[in-house]
């Protein structure tokens, strides 16, 4: 894993229009605390580079068996057809020497190293595009927190350079580490996936009581001078998208729906939602009142919170999609999510509908399945 004398990047994608406003550059940093049985983004959990094979691309040249200088490929048949290249993982050094000379590409890195100064000159490319349709630079992954030192040089120099700059984060990460970056990120891109504990650790692999009490100390930064800075270089504190990503039967059900809502719509005066997002209410009273009595006082408390709170941009939307699958057959990873279907259009026209029911701006991304 690099960091501050450069980031590992595996991937990088070009005019996206999914990851901020505008056009943007997207940056796919390696290495990811959580494990999701959906992750759309597999090859980027392992922080360190890896190398695939793809034997429906392999022509069986054995080029990459003779320039190995560790020795670490072989192969089982020098048949063609039934040839099996395989790759010993404790001699292998991710060189890369195989898969810069393999003709078929069926030998490729996950994983290339960037210094800063490169990762800058590359995000420069496409300026005209950033300056015309608003758009700018957003740093993902895996998480690009963890490689928190990279990180920060990178949201400098694009300060320098007057780039919008988005941080897409799981928010697990210590505090410290998230109140440094956001000291120069322009927005957040924010996931909130579970608000119950046990079904986070179930499906993520990871408490949610450090994301959620991240997100709410981001939320509640002021000024500039909290977050250290001075106002001469930041006039403002970083926006915030929340990110929704909708898996039907994991955690599209009512009772998460509600929670997440009410977290959300708390942001900004925490009166109705504590720190963990256990729908506790600080201010209810008397607790045998009338339960739909009480939700809807607490949903007004909710709204108007919701809307001092300026640096919650909007609520994002993001139905399950299973075409990172073949991703995890490249990987030999099990992929435990593919039961699951793809949210319909009606299941997220009804979560968008209850979320607005507390203040919220919330936006889709794709519609579902019809």
């Amino acid at each position: 894993m690099s960091d501050i004398n450069g980031c590992l990047i595996f991937d990088i994608k070009k005019y996206a229009i999914h990851d901020g406003p505008g056009i943007r550059t997207t940056l796919f940093f390696k290495g990811c605390p959580l494990a999701c049985i959906w992750c759309h983004n597999p090859e980027g959990i392992d922080p360190d580079q890896q190398l695939t094979y793809d034997s429906d691309r392999c022509i069986g040249c054995m080029e990459c068996i003779d320039i190995c200088p560790n020795r670490a490929i072989s192969v089982t048949s020098h048949s063609v057809k039934s040839q099996a290249i395989i790759t010993n993982p404790d001699i292998c050094t991710c060189c890369t020497t195989c898969t810069d000379i393999c003709p078929a590409r069926a030998r490729e890195p996950v994983g290339r190293n960037y210094s800063v100064e490169s990762a800058l000159r590359l995000i420069q490319e496409d300026l005209c595009f950033y300056e015309n349709s608003g758009g700018g630079v957003t740093f993902s992954g895996g998480e690009p927190l963890m490689q928190s030192n990279a990180l920060v040089e990178l949201l400098k120099g694009c300060k320098d350079l007057e780039i919008h700059t988005a941080v897409d984060t799981t928010g697990f990460a210590s505090w410290p580490v998230l109140e440094k970056v956001a000291q120069f990120a322009d927005l957040f891109l924010f996931d909130l996936k579970f608000m119950d504990d046990e079904k986070h650790r179930r499906y993520t692999g990871v408490s949610n009581q450090l994301i959620l009490s991240n997100l709410k100390k981001l939320a509640m930064l002021q000024t500039a001078s909290q977050i250290g800075i001075t106002e001469k270089n930041r006039v403002k504190t970083p926006e915030i998208i929340i990110r929704i990503p909708v898996i039907p039967g994991l955690n599209d059900d009512d009772a998460n729906i509600e929670a997440t809502g009410r977290f959300i719509a708390s942001l900004g005066g925490g009166s109705v939602t504590d720190t963990c997002g256990n729908g506790t209410d600080s201010l209810a009273g008397d607790r045998d009142r009338d339960r739909d009595r009480d939700r809807d006082r607490d949903r007004d408390r909710s709204m108007t919170s919701f809307k001092v709170n300026s640096r919650i941009k909007e609520v994002h939307l993001l139905p399950y999609h299973n075409f990172q699958q073949s991703k995890y057959v490249k990987f030999g990873i099990d992929y435990k999510a593919q039961n699951i279907l793809a949210p319909t259009q009606t299941q997220i026209r009804n979560i968008k509908h209850r979320l607005q029911t507390f203040g919220l701006n919330v936006v889709t991304h794709g519609q579902g399945d019809k």
